[in-house]
């Protein structure tokens, strides 16, 4: 996740508010649908098997093994799979897409992605190696699934460079025509701080919505939640991710960026943010990074930091989510 996000290509927006409220029990780890239970086991063996600094100069050789990683268990989960390099600003990457084409609207399009690339310097287990873990377990656990419309996994480059991965491809979507339903970004999933005082937000948040300030106050600022934001178009992901989280006791705040985004622009910090930009709609899914997470882009900011059960919670409820916007059935 890097610290800004180029505004010029988004229109003015602003914000509505949605919290749900929860107490401050551990998440119930529960699937939502037959066969989808994200194992806690299983995502920290992921992470494990990609930690360390992927940066596209300095640790190009861990990024390159990561890619061919993410390709073989995209592979292996019965997934179409295709390698996308594209090149922004001068700089080469490459996106890799995992497809199932939909069984009825194979032209309606659903992504759920992450990005695999680090800052410089930090070994990157939350930000991103457990968004990327995330959807490998994702890819084998809907492999025994078909869906009305097509759903595509997709692993990002460059999103520490501008979101160039996301940026190319949302670009290419929209210069194609691609009917992109919703494009969801999972951005850090992994670190939670249940003591008082472990949440804090940026103060032009605050400012303008001083219902978070005053809920954040009541639950004394723990950093016990997940977090999902997303633009009007997405307001029904919004809306069903908000219920996956009542039924399975995973605490979120959902926030929709309607009239003033551009005032915080902490809200634009990740791909969801490219979609924004080709007036597609968009959600992005995290932790809140360093406002809570203080590992974040640094040296410590590895696996031992991370809590399992948590991401376990987080990526049942958007699996969920994803699964039944996009028609998904067994097969």
């Amino acid at each position: 996740m890097p610290k800004n996000r180029r505004l010029a290509a988004l229109p003015v927006l602003g914000l509505s508010l949605i919290i749900s409220m929860f107490g401050l029990a551990i998440p119930v780890v529960r699937g939502a649908a037959p066969g989808l239970h994200f194992s806690p086991d299983a995502l920290k063996s992921r992470v494990s098997s990609m930690v360390g600094e992927r940066y596209r100069t300095t640790s190009a050789n861990r990024l390159k093994k990561t890619r061919k990683t993410i390709q073989t268990v995209f592979k292996e989960a019965g997934w179409e799979v295709e390698v996308r390099p594209f090149s922004i600003a001068g700089v080469d990457g490459t996106n890799i897409v995992a497809r199932r084409l939909g069984r009825a609207n194979p032209e309606r399009t659903w992504i759920m992605g992450a990005h695999y690339d680090t800052a410089r310097g930090t070994p990157g287990a939350d930000d991103n190696a457990s968004g990327i873990a995330g959807i490998l377990e994702a890819a084998r656990l809907l492999s025994r699934h078909s869906f009305r419309d097509t759903v595509e996994l997709v692993a990002w480059d460059l999103e520490e460079s501008l979101h160039g991965g996301s940026e190319h491809m949302a670009g290419a979507a929209r210069r194609a025509g691609t009917k992109i339903q919703c494009a969801v970004s999972l951005e850090m999933i992994g670190f939670r701080r249940i003591e008082p005082g472990s949440q804090r937000f940026p103060d032009r948040l605050l400012e303008l919505f001083p219902d978070i300030a005053r809920w954040s106050s009541v639950r004394q600022h723990r950093g016990d939640f997940i977090a999902a934001i997303g633009d009007p178009g997405a307001r029904g992901v919004l809306s069903a991710i908000d219920a996956a989280g009542k039924r399975s006791g995973l605490p979120v705040v959902t926030i929709e960026a309607t009239g003033r985004a551009q005032e915080v622009r902490h809200l634009l910090r990740s791909d969801h943010a490219s979609f924004w930009a080709e007036g597609y709609p968009g959600v992005m899914i995290t932790d809140t990074a360093n406002f809570r997470n203080p590992n974040y882009h640094k040296a410590s900011d590895t696996i031992e930091t991370l809590d399992f059960e948590f991401a376990a919670a987080v990526m049942n409820a958007v699996t969920e989510v994803l699964l039944q916007q996009a028609g998904g059935g067994s097969e």
